[in-house]
């Protein structure tokens, strides 16, 4: 089971954010790299956007792989940018650019 969408998009300057979430026991499948991999070919090609985001806990190992496959670059880190269940924790913002 999982989501992904865009969680943030903004047509006035042609970026989005993308969120996502797998259950563990989906997960090492290559489901979400797939699922990154459609919604930035639908946001760039059907969309229009230029940029789009993903914002990703530091300590996300799973997720900045799947970042890192998908071809985004790592732009900055964000203090406390993402509230968990325990608290607020740092986050890495990763970018992808329409070519």
């Amino acid at each position: 089971m999982g989501r992904i969408s865009f969680v943030e998009l903004d047509r006035i300057n042609q970026t989005a954010e993308i969120g996502y979430w797998l259950s563990e026991d989906a997960q090492g499948r290559g489901i979400m790299r797939a699922s990154v991999e459609r919604l930035v070919r639908y946001g760039f090609e059907d969309l229009h956007l230029k940029r789009i985001d993903l914002k990703i806990a530091t300590h996300n190992q799973a997720s900045l792989g799947v970042a890192h496959a998908c071809g985004f670059e790592e732009q900055e880190i964000l203090p406390n940018a993402i509230t968990l269940v325990g608290g607020s924790v740092d986050a890495r913002r990763w970018s992808r650019f329409k070519s």
